[in-house]
């Protein structure tokens, strides 16, 4: 091995053309080695900029509430949002569902609304004071016409890639029942 060496460094000595091919095949190997470095930095940037969504359904004796989350290491940018009933009749948020007069907290046009990693955006949300029975009626209310709900979000990443529609039943808020103060 030595001597193929020694004989290799001797012809290039003697040759300026065996030179000239070595420096080029060293050049063509270091830009192939430069080249897939950088895909695999690209892939690994993509990959830890990914955001992760997640839909939060809250409730109590007196509040109710829908948020989005954005759990993943990038941002997160909503494209579309869409509610639909048991019945397959759509509408786009959840507040839409819930009648003029009881409406209070809510967050319209969220297309394009961009979640930093970590934050949150609450869609929907209803305070009520438990100790009065017409607030406990309207909070009943509105928990019957959410339980009937499902949400569809869908989301992209900062490089415009589609990531896992987000779907959520709003079954939850049919499971918890209060007692009554009249009880």
């Amino acid at each position: 091995m030595i001597s193929f060496i020694a004989n290799l460094i001797n012809e290039m000595s003697n040759n300026p053309d065996t030179i000239a091919i070595f420096a080029l095949v060293v050049s063509i190997f270091s830009i192939a080695i430069g080249f897939s470095g950088l895909l695999i930095q690209r892939r690994h940037n993509i990959l830890s900029v990914r955001p992760i969504g997640n839909i939060g359904l809250f409730q109590s004796p007196n509040t109710i509430g829908i948020h989005i989350t954005n759990n993943g290491t990038g941002p997160m940018i909503i494209k579309s949002v869409e509610t639909e009933n048991n019945e397959g009749i759509k509408k786009n948020y959840p507040v839409d569902w819930i009648p003029i007069e009881y409406r209070q907290f809510f967050w319209g046009n969220l297309e394009e609304t961009s979640l930093l990693n970590g934050t949150k955006v609450d869609i929907l949300g209803f305070k009520f004071n438990p100790n009065d029975p017409k607030e406990e009626q309207k909070r009943d209310e509105i928990r019957s016409i959410l339980k009937s709900l499902t949400i569809h979000v869908k989301y992209t990443d900062i490089y415009n890639k589609y990531q896992p529609e987000l779907i959520k039943k709003f079954d939850h808020f049919g499971n918890q029942t209060w007692p009554s103060k009249k009880d």
